[in-house]
């Protein structure tokens, strides 16, 4: 594990749980109707038979919220998500939902006699290694079952990445205690073609992928905290520096030096179907 589950379950409870469905600059929103089109394209939503669905890091319940609207026959949802916070409001979208507190490590813990015919993990690897997860989520899913993975990779934020070493950013550095960022607090795939290498590997035919690089642009300080601290995005790297308790001063020289800041993410949104090793 390369993060600590302590902050980060205090990060989504006390911080993110009651902004993320504001959601301003609809990126959750479009990954999660990309991910939907994805599931659409299979007959999966067609089935008869109970669909058994398990959210892994379900967050508020939008994805399983739009496969219930959408699936013709009974569904049977599970969830687990390490912020209780945001269990709550998922149990309030899906009545029937069954929700677990815990880390995404856990599964096997929790599932020992049950097994899924889809399993979604959406930006989940940025906290558990998608090498890690793929074994198990292979072996909760029934055979010919999908998993639907949404998660960001390194190749996110490049100009972000580029201010690194400048001026306002060493300064920040200092005031922080920090000499730099320490990237090893997240987990995300390098890319593409790793997303691609991890679910071959592991048993996966891949049913649909595609790359979704929504351009953002930063004004200022205030709508960079917006976006990166109270939707979730980038908390971990914002707490670590500090800059959501910049004072006036500082605040103020960010804004100058450093505003404003077009960027970008990368995220990989996939479905692929387990497949006999």
């Amino acid at each position: 594990m390369t993060y600590n589950q302590n902050i980060i379950q205090r990060q989504y409870d006390e911080i993110i749980a009651p902004n993320f469905d504001i959601d301003a600059r609809g990126i959750y929103a479009s990954t999660y109707q990309k991910g939907i089109i994805q599931l659409q394209n299979t007959n999966l939503l067609q089935s008869k038979t109970p669909l058994q669905v398990l959210d892994i890091g379900i967050g508020t319940g939008s994805f399983l919220e739009q496969i219930a609207l959408l699936c013709e026959g009974e569904f049977s949802p599970f969830g687990v998500d390490i912020s209780e916070k945001m269990l709550e409001i998922a149990k309030k979208k899906i009545p029937n939902l069954r929700t677990i507190v815990d880390d995404a490590t856990n599964l096997e813990k929790h599932y020992t006699n049950r097994s899924f015919d889809l399993i979604c993990s959406h930006f989940v690897t940025g906290y558990v290694p998608m090498r890690e997860l793929a074994p198990k989520i292979w072996n909760l899913l029934d055979e010919g079952g999908y998993w639907s993975l949404i998660g960001q990779t390194m190749n996110s934020y490049p100009n972000l990445r580029k201010l690194e070493d400048s001026l306002v950013s060493k300064l920040i550095y200092l005031i922080s205690g920090n000499s730099k960022l320490d990237y090893d607090i997240v987990s995300c795939p390098e890319g593409h073609s790793e997303v691609i290498e991890i679910l071959e590997e592991n048993g996966f035919e891949i049913s649909q992928i595609e790359t979704f690089e929504p351009k953002i642009d930063f004004a200022n300080l205030d709508d960079f905290l917006d976006f990166g601290y109270y939707n979730g995005w980038l908390a971990p790297f914002i707490e670590q520096l500090g800059i959501h308790k910049a004072s006036k001063m500082l605040s103020l020289i960010i804004n100058i030096l450093l505003f404003p800041i077009h960027d970008n993410q990368s995220i990989e949104i996939a479905l692929a179907r387990k497949i006999t090793k």
